[in-house]
């Protein structure tokens, strides 16, 4: 069982994509307090963060270069958009140099 924390705005989403999280036999944690959310995400100690890039504020590009630098943790990036730029600047976040 996997520790997953889920990053959405949408809570019609966020409950749907945690319901199924659930039904797989994985811990589904979420925090609608986006202003403060790497930080959120990171005291639960996740496993993996699934992160809606569209999110109110700074956005999910900002969200996860704060975990980035905090956390080598797995992000999935997930968006609606079609948009070729943000998914080659949600991989170069996402990247880790050694």
């Amino acid at each position: 069982m996997a520790r997953i924390f889920v990053v959405e705005d949408d809570a019609a989403l966020r409950g749907e994509l945690m319901r199924l999280l659930e039904l797989q036999g994985h811990e589904a944690l979420a925090s609608t307090a986006f202003d403060r959310i790497a930080d959120e995400a990171l005291a639960a100690d996740p496993d993996c963060v699934l992160l809606d890039l569209k999110l109110p504020g700074d956005g999910g590009h900002a969200v996860c270069r704060d975990l980035r630098s905090a956390s080598d943790v797995p992000i999935v990036m997930l968006t609606s958009s079609d948009n070729e730029f943000d998914e080659v600047m949600s991989m170069n976040l996402g990247r880790t140099t050694t």
